[in-house]
C-alpha cells in the first residue's frame, strides 16, 4: 500500500498546528491567572495565527509570561473566602424555614386544641396531610435531580409528623403515647437510614433538629416529662448511630444542644419517689452517656458523652436535696444515691475524656478534668454536709482514686497531671480523715510527699511532683499551726507530738528532693545540684521549725535570748557552710541572719527583764558579728596576698 506524500505533508502541518495552539492557549490561560481579576479577557482564547498575526512560534521557556509554567503545573495557592450571602441564603434561611414551620404547625394544633376547632382526629389529619404534601414535593424533586432541596423537603415532613405524633399521643390522648412516638420514631428512622445510604448531613441534622423540637412547640396542657425523656433519649440515640464515625459536625452540635436543652427539662421530674425525682434527669444524661460510648463512634460520641456527663453533673449538684440531720454517715446512708450517681458519672467522664486526643485538644481535656470530677465531688459531699470528718474523707479518697485509675490508661504529660489531681485530692482527704487529731496529719502529710516524690521519679511524670509540694506546703503550715497551739511557756520545746510533726516534713523534704528530682534541676540562675535543693529547701524548714518552737519558750525573758542566739548562730553556720561550698547566694542568707539577730538584740533584748539574759544577748551577738567581719576581712587580705604574690 502506497501514500500520498502531499497528505502525510498536510497532517503533519495540521498536527504541528494544533500542538502550537495548545501551547499558545496554556500560555494565555496561566497569564489570566496571574493577572488581577479586573485585567481578565472574557472572550473565548484564540490563536494568533487565526487572527492575522505573526505565525505561531514553537514554545520555549524564553517565551513564556513569568510564572507561567509553575501556575500551569501548580494549583493556584488563593484561598476562597466564604461566601457570606450564600451562607445565609442556604443554611440561615433553611434553617428559620424549619424553625417557622415546625412552630407554625404547633401553634395551629395548640390554637385548635385550646379553641376546640373541629375535632381531635381532623387535626391530626390534617397534619399528617401538611406532612405528606412536603413528603411529596421532596420525592417529587428528588426525582428530577434536585436532590438536596428535596432532601430538606423530606426532613421538613419528619419535623411536622413529629408536631402532629406529640400532639395525637401525650397532648391529645387520641392515640397511647408510646404508639404516636413509635410512629414517629419510625419515620425518624427512615430518614436516618436515607441519609446514612446516602451520606447525607444535611437531611440528618434537619429531620434530627424537628424531632428534637418538636415537644417544645405543643405548648398544651401539663408537661409530661416521662414521655419526653423517652422520646428524647430514642430521638438522641438515633443520632449517635446515624453519625457513627462519620465527620458531620453540624449533626453532632445539634445533638450536644439536645443534650444541653433536655436534661435541665427534665429536673422537675415529679412522679416517684424522693430519689427517683432527684435523679430522673441525671439518669437521662448519664444514659446518653452510656449509648454514646458503647454505640457511637469518634469523634461525635466523645463530644456528646463529655456534654452528657457535664449536664449530669449540673442536674446533681442542682438536685432538691433536703438537709439530713445527724452525722455524715447517717446523711450518707439516707442518700446514697448522691454518691453512687456522682461516682459513675464521674467513671463515664474519665472514660469519654479520654477520647479527646491530640495537642489541640489537650486544654479542652485539661479543663474538663479539672472542672467536671470536681462538680460530681461537690455534689456529693452537698448532700452529706460540711465537709469534714472520716466520711468526707473517705468520698474525696474515692474520687482520689478514680483519677490513679484513670491515669493507668493515659501516656505523656496527661499521665502525669492526673496523677498530680490524684495526689492534690489525696492530701485533701487526709486533712479531713485526721480533722480531730491534728497531730497526725503532718507526719501523714509528710509521708505522702515522699511517696509521690518517688513515683514522680519511677514513672518520670514530673507533674506529679505538684502532689509532693501540695504535701509539704500543707503539713508545714498544719505542723507550725500546731505548735503554735501549745500552752506558751509551758511546753518543751523540741519535745511533744507537734514538734515531731515538723520534724517529720523536715525529714521528708530531704527526701523528696533525693527521691524525685533529677541529678540537676535547672532553675533561675542556672543549674542546680539535686542533693544541694535537698539541704537548702530542708534546712529552711528546719529554720522555721526552731523559730516557732523558740518563740514561746520557758519564759518572755528567755524566749527572747533563745531567738536571738538562735538567730545569729544560724547566720553564722549559713557564712560558714557558704564559704566551704562557694555558695554565696547562702553566705548572703547568712549575714542577712546574722543582722537580724543584732536588730532584734537592739529592740528586743531592752525589754528583758533579767539582766543576765539583756546583757548576754547584746554580747553574744557582738561576738557572732565580729568573727563574721573576721571572716570577710581574712578573704580580702586573702585575696591581697594572692594578688601581691602573682605580682
Amino acid at each position: 500500500m502506497t501514500t500520498d506524500p502531499t497528505r502525510l505533508d498536510a497532517l503533519e502541518r495540521a498536527l504541528s498546528r494544533l500542538t502550537l495552539e495548545l501551547a499558545e492557549a496554556r500560555r494565555e490561560l496561566a497569564a489570566l491567572r496571574l493577572a488581577p481579576p479586573a485585567a481578565r479577557d472574557e472572550t473565548p482564547l484564540r490563536s494568533r495565527h487565526a487572527e492575522g498575526g505573526a505565525p505561531l512560534r514553537p514554545p520555549s521557556a524564553a517565551g513564556d509570561p513569568p510564572g507561567a509554567r509553575a501556575a500551569t503545573s501548580a494549583p493556584s495557592r488563593r484561598v476562597a473566602r466564604p461566601d457570606v450571602e450564600k451562607l445565609i441564603g442556604r443554611y440561615g434561611a433553611l434553617a428559620l424555614a424549619v424553625l417557622t414551620i415546625v412552630m407554625g404547625a404547633g401553634a395551629l394544633v395548640s390554637w385548635a386544641i385550646r379553641q376546640g376547632l373541629l375535632g381531635p382526629w381532623a387535626r391530626v389529619a390534617l397534619g399528617t396531610l401538611l406532612a405528606l404534601a412536603i413528603a411529596g414535593a421532596g420525592t417529587r424533586l428528588r426525582a428530577r435531580g434536585v436532590r438536596r432541596f428535596g432532601n430538606v423537603l423530606l426532613a421538613l415532613a419528619l419535623a411536622v409528623l413529629h408536631v402532629v405524633a406529640w400532639g395525637a399521643g401525650p397532648a391529645l390522648g387520641l392515640v397511647p403515647s408510646w404508639l404516636a412516638l413509635t410512629v414517629a420514631d419510625a419515620a425518624s428512622v427512615a430518614l436516618a437510614v436515607l441519609a446514612f445510604r446516602e451520606d447525607a448531613e444535611l437531611l440528618f441534622t434537619v429531620g434530627l433538629g424537628g424531632a428534637l423540637l418538636a415537644p417544645f412547640v405543643m405548648t398544651t396542657g401539663a408537661p409530661r416529662l416521662g414521655v419526653l425523656a423517652a422520646y428524647g433519649l430514642i430521638v438522641l440515640t438515633t443520632a449517635v448511630v446515624t453519625i457513627g464515625a462519620r465527620a458531620w459536625s453540624k449533626a453532632v452540635l445539634l445533638a450536644v444542644l439536645g443534650v444541653v436543652v433536655y436534661t435541665p427539662a427534665l429536673g422537675e421530674f415529679a412522679g416517684g419517689s424522693a430519689w427517683v425525682n432527684r435523679e430522673f434527669a441525671p439518669a437521662f444524661a448519664a444514659l446518653i452517656a452510656g449509648v454514646a460510648l458503647i454505640v457511637g463512634r469518634p469523634p461525635a460520641r466523645t463530644w456528646i458523652a463529655i456534654t452528657a456527663t457535664l449536664m449530669m453533673a449540673i442536674a446533681l449538684g442542682t438536685a432538691h436535696v433536703r438537709p439530713f440531720g445527724g452525722s455524715h454517715l447517717a446523711a450518707l446512708v439516707a442518700s446514697p444515691d448522691i454518691p453512687i450517681a456522682a461516682m459513675t458519672g464521674t467513671a463515664l467522664f474519665l472514660t469519654a475524656a479520654r477520647g479527646l486526643e491530640g495537642e489541640r485538644r489537650f486544654p479542652v481535656w485539661l479543663f474538663a478534668v479539672a472542672l467536671v470530677p470536681a462538680q460530681f465531688l461537690a455534689a456529693t459531699l452537698g448532700a452529706t454536709g460540711p465537709a469534714r470528718g472520716v466520711v468526707s474523707g473517705a468520698l474525696v479518697l474515692a474520687w482520689a482514686a478514680a483519677y490513679a485509675v484513670a491515669s493507668l490508661a493515659e501516656q505523656g504529660r496527661r499521665r502525669g497531671l492526673l496523677l498530680a489531681a490524684c495526689g492534690v485530692a489525696s492530701v485533701w482527704a487526709i486533712t479531713l480523715v485526721f480533722d480531730r487529731a491534728p497531730e497526725a496529719v503532718a507526719p501523714v502529710l509528710a509521708a505522702h510527699a515522699v511517696v509521690f516524690a518517688m513515683v514522680a521519679r519511677r514513672e518520670q511524670q514530673p507533674a506529679a511532683l505538684v502532689a509532693t509540694g501540695t504535701s509539704l506546703v500543707v503539713a508545714s503550715i498544719i505542723a507550725a499551726r500546731t505548735i503554735v497551739a501549745l500552752p506558751g511557756y509551758r511546753a518543751m520545746p523540741f519535745l511533744s507530738l507537734a514538734s515531731l510533726g515538723a520534724a517529720c516534713v523536715v525529714a521528708a523534704a530531704y527526701l523528696s528532693a533525693r527521691s524525685g528530682l533529677p541529678e540537676r534541676v535547672p532553675l533561675v540562675g542556672g543549674e542546680f545540684a539535686r542533693d544541694r535543693i535537698a539541704l537548702l529547701v530542708s534546712g529552711a524548714l528546719a529554720f522555721l521549725w526552731g523559730h516557732f518552737e523558740l518563740r514561746r519558750a520557758f519564759s518572755a525573758d528567755a524566749s527572747t535570748f533563745l531567738l536571738i542566739v538562735y538567730y545569729a548562730s544560724c547566720g553564722v553556720l549559713s557564712i560558714r557552710a557558704g564559704r566551704r561550698a562557694g555558695e554565696r547566694r547562702l553566705r548572703q542568707v547568712g549575714l542577712a541572719l546574722a543582722v537580724l539577730a543584732a536588730l532584734f538584740a537592739i529592740v528586743k533584748a531592752a525589754g528583758v527583764q533579767q539582766i543576765g539574759l539583756r546583757v548576754g544577748s547584746y554580747l553574744l551577738v557582738g561576738a557572732f558579728l565580729l568573727g563574721v567581719a573576721w571572716w570577710y576581712f581574712g578573704e580580702e587580705r586573702g585575696v591581697k596576698g594572692e594578688g601581691s604574690g602573682e605580682g
